[in-house]
């Protein structure tokens, strides 16, 4: 596990406006909506009492349409009706273990979804994919599975706790799911990515603008077909989050997450600008009792798959 601190800052001075680089949730909502509902449907319509492979397991269109609704995941955090009937007919709290997105854990209201991505994209970006959890299977994974972030001048809005959040992230493609065991030694929030994309121009040479970068992100995470993720078995649900103005990030690695080539990191001076977008899990810290805790989650769209358990132990 590592530890990082970030600049100090007193109060804030001199940032920029909390939100001001990402898509407001109406946005988010309206970009991704009906581009969700038609690739599904397209999908069903082409592939309708077809199997196909997910993992090493064959199933059919109709399953994924059935559970693992993505929509939830963009309804912005004033709309969502809290305790919603399930097709079970259960009433559940949808956010009952999860942030929303924009609910803030500091007094400041500065950390929400969308600057705790910044951070963990920064740490994502940097971490060279030798030893990255994203890059490696746990299998094949040496390196601790969580990556502790803090924050020295802001403090939780409940307590008079310094900002620490745990990161974590998990392999794509893999089968049996990817295992992950985090060893927690301060009760504090985690967030993972169950389904992202990060987008710049040194990936995409022939995309030049930030626009242009957000409505690739936007095209790819319409191809959502599933969602779904479980906290001690009891389904939950996280939010989206997407970059519309580019994140710069200094001292990438050679080896690099995103595999650009090293002739274009020499160009870049070892930096990229990029935009990112997602679907997240930032698990509510007092839900992190003493104890043992599984967190699982999958997802499928039509160009990629996760499917991940991550034991947590709380040593407080």
């Amino acid at each position: 596990m590592g530890i990082s601190n970030t600049t100090n800052n007193k109060n804030g001075e001199g940032e920029v406006k909390n939100n001001e680089h990402f898509m407001d949730e109406h946005e988010i909502r309206d970009s991704l909506r009906d581009k969700i509902v038609k690739n599904r449907r397209l999908l069903h319509e082409r592939l309708h009492g077809r199997r196909i492979l997910v993992g090493s397991r064959e199933r059919t269109i109709e399953d994924e349409n059935i559970e693992g609704d993505p929509l939830p995941w963009i309804e912005p955090d004033h709309d969502i009706d809290h305790h919603r009937i399930t097709r079970h007919g259960e009433d559940k709290e949808r956010h009952e273990f999860t942030y929303l997105h924009m609910e803030s854990l500091d007094k400041d209201g500065y950390y929400t979804c969308n600057n705790l991505t910044d951070k963990w994209y920064e740490w994502h970006i940097k971490n060279p994919a030798s030893i990255s959890g994203f890059t490696n299977p746990s299998h094949s994974y040496e390196g601790g599975s969580a990556f502790l972030f803090q924050d020295n001048d802001r403090y939780f809005k409940d307590i008079d706790e310094k900002i620490s959040v745990y990161f974590a992230a998990a392999s794509p493609f893999q089968d049996p799911p990817d295992f992950r065991t985090i060893t927690m030694v301060r009760r504090v929030p985690i967030l993972v990515p169950v389904y992202n994309m990060s987008a710049s121009t040194e990936d995409y040479t022939s995309i030049k603008t930030d626009d242009d970068l957000k409505q690739l992100i936007i095209e790819d995470l319409s191809g959502i077909i599933e969602l779904k993720a479980w906290f001690d078995r009891i389904p939950i649900e996280g939010c989206c989050v997407i970059r519309k103005k580019r994140l710069s990030v200094t001292n990438v690695p050679i080896d690099n997450v995103n595999r650009i080539p090293e002739d274009r990191m020499f160009e870049s001076g070892n930096s990229i600008k990029t935009c990112h977008g997602g679907y997240w899990l930032l698990i509510r810290k007092d839900k992190l009792t003493s104890g043992e805790h599984l967190l699982e989650f999958s997802a499928v769209s039509k160009n990629y798959e996760v499917d991940a358990k991550i034991l947590i132990n709380v040593l407080v």
